[in-house]
C-alpha cells in the first residue's frame, strides 16, 4: 500500500515524461542519427525534471499522509524514472523497426531483474522498499539491455531543432495526463481516507 501511493504520485507526474516521442519516432519518414539523438535528449531532460518534481513531492507527501517513509521512497522512484529514457528510446526505434524480439528481451530481462530483486528484499524484511528498489534495478536492467541492442545515447544532450518534436508531444501529453488522472488518483485518495491495508 505504501509503495502504491508513492508510484500513483510518481506516475501521474511521469505523463509528463512520455510526451508522445515513442508515437514521434515511430511516425518520421526518415529516423537519422541526429533525430534519434535530438529525441534522446528531450527524453532525458524531461526525465530529469519529473524525477526532480518526484523527488522534490516526497516530503509534502510524507507530511501529508503522515508516513515518513514515503519520503525516501519517492527518492528510490524518480531515480528509476531518471533512467527510463535510456530503455525507451531504443524500444521505440526497435519497435519502428519492428524487431519484436528486442522489446521482449527488454521486457523479459526488466521482469526478472525486477522479481529477483523485490523477492530477495522482501525476504530480507525490507517491506515497501523491496519493491522501490526493485523498480530502480529494472529501470537500470532495462536501460543496459536496450542500450545493448539498439544504442540511442543522449549524451551528448542535443535541443537544437527540437520545435517538431515539442508541438507533437505538448498535443498528445494532455491526453496521457487525463489517462493518469483517472488511474492513478485513486490509490492516492484510498490511502488517505482509508489506509495502507486497503490500498494493497
Amino acid at each position: 500500500g505504501l509503495f502504491s501511493i508513492a508510484l500513483a504520485m510518481a506516475l501521474l507526474l511521469a505523463a509528463l515524461q512520455d510526451f508522445g516521442i515513442t508515437r514521434y519516432i515511430a511516425g518520421l519518414t526518415i529516423l537519422t542519427h541526429e533525430e534519434v539523438v535530438r529525441c534522446a535528449s528531450v527524453a532525458q531532460v524531461l526525465a530529469i525534471l519529473v524525477g526532480g518534481l518526484i523527488a522534490l513531492l516526497g516530503w509534502p507527501m510524507a507530511y501529508f499522509y503522515n508516513m515518513p517513509d514515503l519520503l525516501p521512497l519517492s527518492f528510490i522512484i524518480a531515480v528509476s524514472f531518471v533512467l527510463v529514457p535510456v530503455s525507451v528510446i531504443p524500444l521505440a526505434i526497435m519497435g519502428r523497426n519492428m524487431f519484436f524480439s528486442g522489446h521482449f528481451a527488454v521486457n523479459v530481462g526488466g521482469a526478472i531483474v525486477h522479481a529477483a530483486v523485490a523477492l530477495t528484499l522482501a525476504a530480507l524484511d525490507f517491506s515497501a522498499f523491496a519493491l522501490a528498489w526493485a523498480t530502480l534495478a529494472a529501470s537500470l536492467a532495462k536501460g543496459v539491455i536496450g542500450q545493448w541492442l539498439q544504442p540511442a545515447r543522449p549524451f551528448p544532450l542535443t535541443l537544437t531543432g527540437v520545435k517538431p518534436l515539442l508541438g507533437f508531444g505538448s498535443k498528445t501529453t494532455a491526453l496521457y495526463i487525463i489517462g493518469a488522472l483517472g488511474s492513478r488518483t485513486p490509490d492516492m485518495v484510498v490511502g488517505k481516507i482509508a489506509g495502507l491495508l486497503a490500498v494493497g
